[in-house]
């Protein structure tokens, strides 16, 4: 059976903050519009993984008639494995003698990955939880831009293009970042994935490659590992190749085997 490809996004990123960590120039350069859409290799990838994360919502979730329930099956496939990532990167910090400094209110950052929303970007621990508060956030705002999308079409979609311009515009010059972190910055190439699935024009085979497959189901799980381990990179590549796949498959498999099936376990009972 064909599968979808969602790895190459991910393997933008990661070269991106690898060849940001090494300094080489022609993989580390950034593009596009300053304080408007400026981004590197990462940023691209970025964008792709915000446009699948629309299309494959939309492709699974056409009617959402229960939102409090659409809502709790979301963060619980975002939230475990982002859990069990920050528990092994803590472990490895205190084994390298990286402990940060953390605050009281740290605790309630770490476990929702809104580090951005204070302008903390990623937070001393993991970098890329910036993104968890973004696609959380998107996640909650899926159930009202699909149905306008649906109903609408160009015009919802061209609305949201309107609000992501004016977001970038307004909020370009803001210190922490925003127009990449800040949902209303990021909703169109949100909302582009639910429209080219709603047109029809998203592929829903891809390949059939067994080994794309299993790269695509470790993706995310690399995405969440690779940037805390970054550190390595600079005096044993090799190492940090090795740590990346290893901790990506724990985590996958913890989530995948374990927390998952138990969730699913609970939604029954409940």
């Amino acid at each position: 059976m064909a599968k979808f490809i969602y790895f190459p996004d991910t393997l933008l990123v990661v070269i991106a903050h690898i060849s940001q960590t090494l300094s080489i120039p022609i993989l580390s350069r950034f593009y596009g519009i300053p304080n408007f859409y400026f981004v590197s290799l990462g940023g691209m990838g970025v964008t792709i993984l915000l446009l699948v994360s629309g299309a494959v919502l939309r492709l699974n979730h056409s009617n959402v008639t229960d939102h409090k329930d659409f809502i709790i099956k979301r963060l619980s496939r975002i939230y475990p494995a982002y859990w069990c990532s920050l528990i092994l990167i803590l472990l490895i910090d205190a084994v390298a003698s990286r402990m940060p400094h953390l605050e009281p209110r740290d605790l309630i950052l770490l476990i929702t990955g809104m580090y951005a929303f204070v302008r903390r970007w990623g937070g001393p621990i993991n970098g890329v939880s910036w993104f968890i508060g973004l696609i959380v956030i998107l996640y909650l705002m899926y159930p009202f831009i699909m149905p306008l999308i649906e109903k609408h079409g160009y015009i919802a979609l061209f609305a949201l293009l309107v609000i992501s311009v004016w977001s970038r515009w307004f909020f370009g010059h803001e210190a922490g970042r925003l127009t990449d972190w800040f949902p209303l910055c990021r909703v169109f190439e949100f909302g582009l994935g639910i429209f080219i699935v709603e047109r029809g024009l998203y592929p829903k085979t891809l390949t059939t490659s067994k080994a794309i497959y299993i790269l695509s189901n470790l993706s995310f799980y690399v995405f969440l590992i690779h940037y805390p381990l970054i550190f390595v990179i600079r005096t044993n590549p090799l190492l940090y190749a090795a740590l990346v796949v290893l901790l990506s498959y724990f985590v996958y498999v913890f989530d995948d085997r374990l927390a998952q099936p138990a969730i699913k376990n609970l939604h029954k009972d409940s």
